[in-house]
């Protein structure tokens, strides 16, 4: 319902620096310059998206963004600058770290907006019965009686919870399951693995 103008979290969906190194798309210098051109245009784009935003916004959706948009901020300033400090120097070296020290204070600006709006959010993010069955048809195709999918959503979950449980016991038949999944959950590469 009017994205664009209601959720701060849609216009945070089209900044994607990950893209620019964690693929080999292109020769590393194209894909420096595709960050050194995002970076140029955030503060523009973030000003136009803020100043479009019909406030206020729903809280949730306040505090999401916020979260997204420090993500983005510490991705570019530590994950990309790092993965751009190459010991060979590449043509367009000069103009990557202003660019990302632009996108810094751009997307340091917005957190501080978002943080500003806290206080006035709202809770009219709810659809209400007749507006989500009507989003599942248009998004889902789904025609179905909430109280139904209700049950489908519990049942699946009674089963996902069993199937977690059982899993739990082949691991550590005498720990308590939370305790295995968060060891499991804690198994994971190490950040300097990632890139």
């Amino acid at each position: 319902l009017d994205r664009l103008h209601t959720n701060p979290m849609y216009a945070l969906g089209a900044i994607n620096l990950d893209a620019y190194i964690l693929r080999d798309y292109a020769p590393l210098v194209q894909r420096a310059q595709g960050v050194i051109d995002l970076c140029r245009a955030l503060p523009g784009y973030l000003a136009q998206a803020r100043a479009g935003m019909k406030l206020p916004m729903p809280r949730p959706w306040i505090d999401t963004a916020l979260l997204i948009t420090k993500g983005h901020l510490e991705f570019a300033d530590k994950d990309v600058r790092a993965q751009l400090a190459v010991t060979i120097p590449l043509a367009n070296q000069a103009d990557i770290d202003p660019a990302l020290d632009l996108c810094k204070k751009a997307l340091t600006e917005h957190a501080a907006w978002l943080e500003q709006q806290q206080p006035s959010g709202t809770t009219t993010f709810a659809l209400g019965a007749d507006k989500f069955r009507k989003m599942l048809a248009d998004t889902q195709g789904l025609d179905i009686d909430l109280a139904k999918l209700a049950q489908i959503a519990d049942d699946d979950l009674a089963r996902n919870t069993k199937a977690i449980e059982d899993a739990a016991r082949l691991i550590g038949a005498s720990r308590k399951t939370r305790d295995v999944v968060l060891e499991q959950a804690d198994d994971k590469a190490q950040a300097n693995e990632l890139l």
